[in-house]
């Protein structure tokens, strides 16, 4: 499914950090404007619903409900963003540490391996000079407490600090949450991504 190929609506914009689970995504990108994020992600979101449908021979949907797209405040919360989507499947009892999982950006932040679907990074770029200091100052930070965290959880449409919040122009409504329970998969269709979990 990991293929450096890109839709034409991602051409022009930053992939930053990613990781894939079981029953969702995350990516964490930087776009030209926040009208670019709309078509970028439904480029990407169809790519990948061709791809699945082939391969599965799955017929119909494949999401549910649209994508939460939070503005981020790069200055000072972009990085504790990429902690938390890169530590997802530590949170989720997957992996011990998160660059053990081979489905996310954190191998290439980590431990310096090659990725083709990643731009560059200033914000990583920025904590050191070196390389391998780099990779270990992140995988510290992966693994150390983040002041941050509580922010970035409590999912908010806005990500940072009150004066950021403040800034944000709210242009248009953004869709509410369905209450309830969420709806259980139908029958024989729970996990139909086993190969996530398994170890090269």
């Amino acid at each position: 499914m990991l293929s450096s190929r890109q839709p034409p609506e991602f051409e022009n914009d930053s992939k930053l950090h990613y990781c894939l689970m079981s029953n969702h995504f995350h990516v964490l990108v930087r776009c030209e404007s926040a009208e670019a994020l709309s078509p970028c992600l439904a480029g990407l979101l169809r790519a990948y619903v061709h791809y699945f449908n082939r391969r599965y021979g799955f017929i119909g949907h494949l999401w549910q409900g649209r994508f939460k797209s939070p503005a981020v405040a790069v200055v000072d919360y972009f990085l504790s963003c990429a902690r938390y989507v890169e530590r997802n499947p530590v949170a989720a009892g997957i992996v011990a540490q998160p660059w053990d999982y081979r489905w996310s950006s954190c191998p290439a932040y980590a431990l310096g391996r090659p990725d083709p679907l990643l731009s560059y990074n200033v914000w990583y770029q920025s904590l050191a000079d070196d390389a391998g200091q780099r990779q270990l100052r992140w995988r510290e930070f992966l693994l150390g407490d983040d002041p941050r965290e509580a922010a970035v959880r409590r999912g908010h449409w806005t990500v940072g600090d009150e004066a950021f919040r403040r800034r944000m122009p709210r242009s248009a409504p953004r869709p509410g949450r369905r209450r309830g329970r969420p709806r259980k998969p139908p029958p024989g269709q729970e996990g139909l991504f086993p190969e996530f979990y398994a170890q090269e």
